[in-house]
């Protein structure tokens, strides 16, 4: 999400909310002047702190990532500095697999924590290896090895193959550099002190076997490396020997077409080509031969995420490693095998004589093996919890409320809360999920509704919306924004995010659309349903205009959808 200046703007706080007690001898109140408090934004209530963490653990817990990620979102907003909040919303966004969200939060715990633990650091590296391309694959092996490095006192076999996984999916460059041969050399030491703790055997990449079986590799792959090097000594000699021959078979080219030397002369050095071909491909049989005998060691190709709780490392040959280990996967480039050959062609049409070959050497090296990590999520078993989802409500009619659809998926119960923290509870009439839009009947109590306005053509709005973190006393704000002409997918502009999905879009204090955000989006391009879109969704329940309303913000309601997790 975009950084983007937050406007200053009053705060609508009204005392007469827009709600009564439905009593025969007791009119709707909220259609008095509301209180406004002025000044800028307000601050997040610190009261809200654990019990949005609990609601994290929980979802975290259950499953239910993306009720984790809003919760600890909202916790970051109230505790930018809480390092299990940032730790819970990347870990949360990693089990959705968008690790490009996960990353922010993540690289903030990491700086809000000088001494990070295992289970942060870990989580850290799979962040990094994660992103797109392998440009943080380093970043995540100099992590790994810097904690290793303070923590001498426990072995951890788990982290120091993550380690062997962010450096096989280092790009080149980053491979040339002096950062790769510190890790290198620091995971061939700590590798040392891993095998001293089990005589007799040794690793293989990661893989556990007899010290003589791993020695005998070693010496084996040590002798075949040797006879590399002398063959690609040889082909390099015998490719410079058939450019050159090319060269001077191009100027007999020019000299056959020109009538000063004849075809055998020709033929004679082509004769010369087929003899270095038939050498170089010899040659080259005989590296690929011993390519096909070297064993490389394997290192993890997938790596999990891990429990936020995750602080021991298991004992060392434990099998229970982070990795998923691919036995095809080498930690080095694996060794390239170049096909260099002689081309002949027939020769287009350009002067040359009848049947005079056109040659060319053509080298072809081996593409790289392409290094695929797949990171994934593996959570522990899952438990029943309940789960709460926030929303933004406003009423439409003295009985009914409008909000965002998305929330109320599978809700059981459906509460409503007032500026005061009083709460009221509210039954679902229906859904529309295409357009996200949920209207919802209170029983129990009276509103005065904002008003729908006739027609919108785009321009300034006002979103009455909950920007500032508060589960218990929630105060609705104003954010100006600015609104295209509704059409297709319609999206706004506002100057700060709205948080909760479902706050209403105002014109001339008028309702002209509902915003669908999620945390995750850019304000300045808040999807939103536009006011046809509601007046076809209410059909039967549009309500006739009445004459006037309350201050928006004043009619505000958030919405708490609570569900029981599935515990699969």
């Amino acid at each position: 999400m975009k950084k983007r200046t937050v406007l200053a703007v009053g705060l609508c706080l009204g005392i007469g909310f827009g709600l009564a007690i439905s009593r025969a001898d007791n009119p709707p109140v909220g259609g008095g002047r509301p209180i406004s408090t002025p000044g800028g934004s307000k601050k997040p209530d610190p009261k809200s702190l654990e019990a949005l963490l609990k609601q994290g653990r929980d979802a975290l817990a259950a499953g239910e990532y993306k009720a984790a990620c809003d919760a600890f979102h909202d916790v970051a907003a109230i505790d930018m500095r809480n390092v299990e909040a940032l730790h819970g919303q990347g870990v949360a966004y990693m089990f959705l697999n968008d690790f490009i969200h996960a990353l922010p939060p993540m690289e903030k715990a990491l700086t809000a924590n000088p001494s990070p633990n295992r289970a942060l650091v870990l989580n850290m590296a799979v962040c990094q290896i994660g992103q797109p391309g392998s440009k943080n694959a380093m970043r995540a092996a100099t992590i790994i090895m810097d904690y290793l490095s303070a923590h001498p006192g426990r072995l951890d076999e788990p982290l120091l193959n993550a380690m062997a996984t962010a450096m096989f999916v280092a790009d080149d460059q980053a491979k040339k550099g002096r950062k790769f041969q510190d890790c290198e050399a620091f995971y061939k030491t700590y590798n040392q002190k891993l095998e001293s703790a089990k005589p007799g055997m040794k690793r293989w990449g990661v893989q556990w076997q007899s010290a003589r079986s791993v020695d005998e590799r070693t010496v084996a792959n040590a002798a075949g490396e040797k006879q590399l090097t002398a063959i690609s000594r040889d082909l390099d000699t015998l490719d410079g020997k058939l450019t050159e021959v090319n060269r001077t078979l191009e100027k007999q080219k020019d000299l056959l077409r020109r009538g000063f030397i004849s075809q055998y002369e020709m033929s004679a050095n082509l004769q010369s080509v087929k003899i270095l071909t038939d050498e170089q491909e010899s040659r080259q049989k005989e590296y690929d031969a011993i390519v096909a005998k070297i064993q490389r060691p394997s290192f993890p190709k997938a790596m999990t995420v891990v429990a936020m709780d995750d602080l021991t490392p298991p004992p060392v040959m434990a099998n229970a490693e982070v990795a998923v280990v691919d036995p095809t996967v080498q930690l080095m480039a694996p060794v390239s095998v170049r096909r260099t050959t002689m081309v002949a062609k027939p020769r287009a049409n350009g002067g040359d004589k009848p049947g005079t070959p056109k040659t060319e050497i053509k080298t072809e090296m081996p593409k790289a093996e392409e290094s695929i990590i797949s990171v994934t999520a593996q959570p522990a078993a899952h438990r029943k919890v309940r789960i709460s989802s926030y929303a933004a409500a406003f009423p439409i009619s003295e009985s009914l409320i409008l909000t965002s659809a998305t929330p109320l998926a599978g809700a059981t119960e459906i509460e409503l809360q007032m500026s005061d923290g009083t709460p009221m509870k509210a039954v679902l009439v229906r859904v529309d999920e295409v357009a996200g839009l949920a209207l919802l009947r209170v029983t129990d109590k009276k509103m005065i509704p904002l008003v729908l306005a006739t027609a919108f053509a785009g321009g300034a709005v006002q979103c009455a919306a909950y920007p500032t973190v508060n589960i218990f006393n929630p105060m609705a704000e104003s954010i100006p924004g600015t609104a295209r002409p509704p059409a297709g997918d319609w999206r706004i502009t506002l100057s700060r995010h709205p948080r909760l999905s479902g706050s209403p879009l105002l014109s001339g204090n008028k309702v002209v659309g509902l915003e669908l955000a999620s945390r995750e989006t850019d304000p300045a391009q808040v999807p939103a349903a536009t006011l046809e879109a509601i007046k076809k969704f209410l059909a039967a329940d549009l309500p006739t205009p009445p004459v006037g309303g309350p201050e928006p913000c004043a009619a505000m309601l958030q919405l708490m959808a609570t569900r029981e997790s599935s515990g699969m």
